[in-house]
């Protein structure tokens, strides 16, 4: 009996233990920074830093903008800069988000924001990189109103 219980305690200490070393976070950074919402100025960039990347693997990306009823726009125009290093990795893309109807949420504030994300082609990183993703906005207007945040998530597809 007592052989058993022991059995039983071992099987679910081993199954636990490979449990929490197999299933490793894929997710390398998912954050949001705020941006100055009475007005976001074309030269002020929001810039992500990457730490090192511990795993050689193609990273999907996606970008988050959240908006106030306060953007006048139906669209916004983001350009998205990843410069990594060791090795050097540069690459620039141009991303439109639609900002007609989406999901609309409450923020702590009171404020209502709208939230969006827009997927970018992957990021081949290997290991040992780190850089930065720099994120500004591209539109016609050099300052535009009702853009709180901007968000970032990189995940490697596998592992």
């Amino acid at each position: 009996m007592r052989r058993n219980f022991n059995n039983i305690v071992l099987t679910i200490f081993a199954a636990t233990s490979f449990m929490l070393t197999g299933c490793e976070d894929r997710t390398i950074v998912h954050t949001y920074i705020p941006t100055p919402i009475d007005g976001w100025e074309r030269n002020e960039p929001v810039t992500f830093s990457i730490d090192t990347v511990k795993h050689d693997a193609d990273y999907s990306a996606e970008i988050y903008v959240r908006t106030t009823t306060a953007y006048p726009y139906d669209e916004l125009w983001l350009i998205v800069t990843s410069h990594f290093e060791h090795p050097p990795l540069h690459r620039q893309d141009t991303l439109k988000c639609n900002t007609g109807k989406t999901q609309e949420i409450k923020s702590p504030s009171g404020l209502l924001i709208h939230d969006h994300s827009i997927p970018l082609s992957p990021i081949p990183l290997k290991q040992g990189q780190s850089g930065t993703v720099t994120i500004r906005h591209y539109m016609n207007k050099y300052e535009i109103q009702g853009v709180s945040d901007i968000g970032l998530r990189l995940k490697a597809n596998s592992l």
